[in-house]
């Protein structure tokens, strides 16, 4: 990193953000501004972590690798504290008029390289937090939390109309694509079912552990 991405660094934290710490939560206060023609091209590739059904053993089959990590998150609920574990960003104060993003028009698919169109909207998405440290610092590590006072700041980026769309029209498996996690009296349950997700299984898997 040069000396000028780090004198960069210093001035975007000195104007728009401070830490405070709050018991066991970092908490962040920021302007939480819009990223979308402020991004760093300069950013090192992150590697991958996820994990695939070729990566696995070859004496351990695919469907015995998923049981082990249905059971690993249930055993989570007994000592997981999301309290202890979270990063909270609470967003200043922001302008109203600011124009609402269009996913629709794919606004972060502006250059040949996907991956550097990926981490850019990424970046929007978790701003004011920087890509290397959520990948360093918080990703499968801390629960990240951004309090935003804009409600339209991410536009129409995700609905529960959307979610039901992609569980009809396309083959999403529990455990492989989704997993289903629910906090009630501070434990996490996560009641996946097994292969396939259909719509009305997410509604009654979640309806059941509020009851």
């Amino acid at each position: 990193m040069s000396s000028d991405e780090i004198e960069d660094d210093v001035e975007y934290d000195e104007r728009e953000s401070s830490v405070v710490d709050e018991g066991d939560a970092l908490v962040i206060e920021s302007t939480g501004e819009d990223l979308i023609e402020n991004f760093d091209d300069g950013d090192d590739e992150n590697e991958e972590n996820d994990m695939s059904s070729d990566q696995i053993e070859d004496h351990e089959s695919y469907e015995e690798a998923m049981m082990k990590e249905k059971i690993l998150m249930k055993k989570e609920r007994k000592d997981f504290k999301p309290e202890d574990y979270c990063v909270i960003i609470k967003e200043n104060a922001t302008k109203s008029d600011r124009n609402i993003i269009d996913f629709n028009e794919l606004p972060f698919s502006k250059m040949a390289d996907s991956v550097q169109n990926a981490k850019d909207a990424w970046q929007w998405i978790i701003s004011p937090m920087k890509l290397d440290e959520f990948f360093n610092d918080t990703f499968e590590r801390k629960a990240l939390v951004v309090q935003r006072k804009n409600p339209k700041y991410y536009g129409n980026l995700y609905s529960t109309k959307k979610f039901i769309e992609i569980l009809q029209s396309h083959y999403i498996e529990y455990g492989t694509n989704v997993n289903v996690a629910v906090y009630k009296d501070g434990e996490r349950f996560t009641p996946n079912g097994i292969g396939k997700v259909y719509p009305e299984e997410i509604r009654a898997q979640l309806n059941v552990c509020f009851f």
